[in-house]
């Protein structure tokens, strides 16, 4: 698939006067229905741009004026939701649900006037699932052999052939806590992780969709196995998530396949500098999020109903984590637990607490033990150094663009910069005028509303080159 050299990028400004940006969804749908009150810029590329996406263009007005009302009045009563929760803190949960009402609402609009994007999800097959996860739990360091990995290997990449562009990465993340506090009476399956690194296929990346869309079909999370896209990995890694930081460090033993880029990026990344204050918070917080909560009325902790042994056991994997981050060592999954004496004792609490034999408040107190020493040295762990963002940018690069063909749009390269002044004033510093796609008057002009107090809205829709697009590492929600 040819790759345009300057992938569109889109700006909806607020108005002149706040000059605050916001993303605006159905700007290609604008263009489409409402050229003539467009000011196109550069009108022969401009409007074979359109063109191409114009044909055959029916919309229901009705149904799109009666969407949009939809949508414009569901915007108005989450905020006022939104704005409520944040003294009562009870009232967060309807203002989440109504946050998802919203997308819902925009989604059905988009439909109604054609312009959704439509992506190829993931078809997962279940019985390669079922293989795969008896494989992926089966197993523990000790007998993790060449034959298992190999098995492994097989069945992920026939359940990723054709949907992926390329698999680049396998590695088990497990929790030594867990496998070390198995008795043969209490025996459970293994408390492991498949995690997989991939490049999505390019129409995936480069369509005209948010980042969240992106994110709901650029990962798989089945409990046993997470996969993701190499972006969505370098972002995970640059928040300082716990899971990516893991599979960065993961030991060889436990590697099923890396290629020659994933070996090239290991090596410009020290594994100590990963770990940063936020991957210490985040271990932190995660180890106690699933095991405490507050009772209301006195305000103290108690172990939640829902906590298992096994959360206690990640707890400790990931104040452990905590600990070799302010001592400034490198982490590993697999790593050998009951050295030191406190560590011996904790096994033991484990051991009993999965035959029933010891209660969680007990196992607690230790969390909350290790999590205040935790507490205490987090001030020694240096923060990162800003040529992470560089490296992972420039490694994904190489990733993304490496085979592809590009289409160089000739008629836009001009020097004339005819629309500086307007560019400036909407703070586009950056931004050449030959690099303009078509500016238009929006909000409120969009459906005709517009009152003579309403402010000017523009959309402007311009390229930048693609390196620049794929260099991006984009923010996702922690996983």
């Amino acid at each position: 698939m040819p790759i345009p050299t300057r992938p569109f990028r889109c700006l909806w400004w607020r108005s002149r006067k706040e000059n605050k940006p916001k993303f605006q969804k159905d700007w290609l749908h604008y263009l489409k229905r409402r050229v003539e009150v467009a000011q196109f810029i550069f009108s022969p590329f401009s409007l074979a741009f359109l063109h191409n996406f114009s044909s055959d263009w029916h919309v229901d007005e009705e149904l799109v004026a009666a969407a949009t009302a939809s949508v414009q009045a569901q915007e108005r009563f989450s905020y006022l939701l939104r704005s409520r929760a944040a003294k009562k803190p009870a009232a967060q949960k309807i203002a989440d649900d109504s946050v998802t009402i919203l997308g819902s609402l925009r989604d059905l609009k988009s439909r109604v006037e054609g312009t959704q994007f439509i992506f190829s999800p993931f078809s997962l097959d279940h019985n390669q699932l079922s293989l795969l996860h008896h494989l992926v739990v089966s197993h523990t360091p000790d007998n993790f052999d060449d034959g298992t990995k190999a098995k492994i290997a097989k069945e992920v990449t026939d359940i990723f052939d054709g949907q992926v562009k390329r698999l680049v990465y396998a590695t088990i993340l497990t929790c030594p806590w867990f496998s070390g506090s198995q008795s043969k009476k209490s025996a459970q399956p293994e408390n492991n992780v498949l995690y997989v690194v991939f490049v999505s296929r390019d129409e995936q990346f480069f369509t005209l969709a948010t980042e969240h869309e992106k994110e709901l079909y650029e990962t798989i999370n089945e409990g046993f196995i997470f996969a993701c896209d190499v972006r969505h990995f370098c972002a995970q890694l640059q928040c300082g998530n716990v899971r990516a930081v893991e599979a960065l460090c993961s030991p060889p033993d436990s590697i099923i396949f890396s290629s020659p880029e994933w070996i090239s990026l290991a090596s410009l990344l020290d594994p100590v500098s990963l770990l940063t204050p936020t991957f210490v918070k985040h271990c932190v917080g995660k180890s106690i999020g699933t095991l405490i909560k507050k009772k209301p009325t006195s305000g103290t902790l108690e172990v939640r109903n829902d906590a298992f042994v096994s959360n206690f056991c990640d707890s400790f994997r990931l104040l452990s984590y905590a600990e070799s981050a302010i001592k400034r060592e490198p982490i590993s999954s697999w790593f050998d637990v009951g050295v030191t004496a406190e560590e011996k004792e904790i096994l033991q609490l484990l051991t009993k607490a999965f035959e029933g034999l010891v209660h969680k408040e007990q196992l607690l107190e230790w969390v909350l033990k290790v999590k205040e020493r935790v507490d205490k040295g987090i001030e020694k762990v240096p923060t990162a150094q800003l040529k992470w963002t560089a490296e992972l940018g420039e490694w994904m690069t190489k990733m993304r663009m490496e085979g592809a063909k590009f289409l160089l749009p000739q008629e836009l390269e001009s020097n004339l910069d005819p629309h500086r002044d307007f560019l400036d004033s909407q703070s586009l510093t950056s931004v050449h005028s030959r690099d303009v796609i078509v500016i238009a008057k929006t909000g409120s002009h969009m459906y005709n509303l517009a009152m003579p107090t309403s402010d000017t809205d523009y959309i402007v829709v311009y390229r930048k080159p693609t390196h620049v697009h794929v260099f991006r590492v984009a923010s996702f929600r922690l996983a």
